[in-house]
């Protein structure tokens, strides 16, 4: 995918301590994309286009929806229409369980507070003796502020990385930052 898919110049309106003036920006691109898992219309995410199967897989193995990427027997997208389709092994939640929600960019599980109740009972303490060290992650951080190309064109996207503690192995840029997020696992995942 070329970076002009993620973005467009567009006429804007400039406002500030000098007045209003006319110029142009580059300016992030968004769609809709909505995931039916195993045919049942499940959410609609708002999202940069591009890596929309790394997304919706994200997406599901983040809310719990699947846990092995065996489960996953195939994956249509059509992308130009906002749609994608998962079919799994697993069976789909009964929707009093998981209720269909439009999620804006912004959202997803990095809310603040949690958005259902039963989303609580399955959270856990980590179990991890892996242990960062501050320099590492600083240097990662680093890497990926330098290579995040669409945010340096256009201050409008965020960024996430899977790194091996050298280097970063994948990273994806999205108006939401779950979704960048989700992007990552997905592509881990698959």
């Amino acid at each position: 995918m070329t970076l002009l898919f993620l973005y467009g110049k567009r006429n804007i309106t400039i406002f500030d301590r000098n007045g209003m003036q006319s110029g142009s920006a580059l300016i992030v691109s968004e769609m809709p994309l909505t995931i039916f898992l195993n045919d049942v219309e499940l959410a609609t995410l708002t999202c940069s286009p591009g890596a929309c199967e790394e997304l919706a897989v994200g997406f599901l193995l983040s809310e719990g929806l699947v846990q092995n990427p065996a489960d996953i027997r195939e994956i249509t997208c059509r992308e130009e229409d906002g749609l994608l389709w998962v079919q799994t092994d697993s069976p789909v939640p009964q929707m009093e369980n998981f209720l269909r929600r439009h999620i804006a960019s912004c959202c997803g599980k990095s809310r603040a507070a949690l958005y259902f109740v039963n989303d609580a009972y399955q959270l856990k303490p980590v179990q991890s003796k892996h242990v960062f060290a501050a320099p590492h992650i600083l240097r990662l951080m680093g890497l990926l502020e330098e290579k995040s190309a669409t945010f340096h064109l256009t201050g409008g996207v965020h960024c996430a990385a899977l790194a091996d503690g050298r280097n970063l192995l994948v990273m994806f840029e999205d108006i939401g930052r779950h979704n960048a997020v989700d992007k990552v696992l997905g592509h881990a995942f698959l």
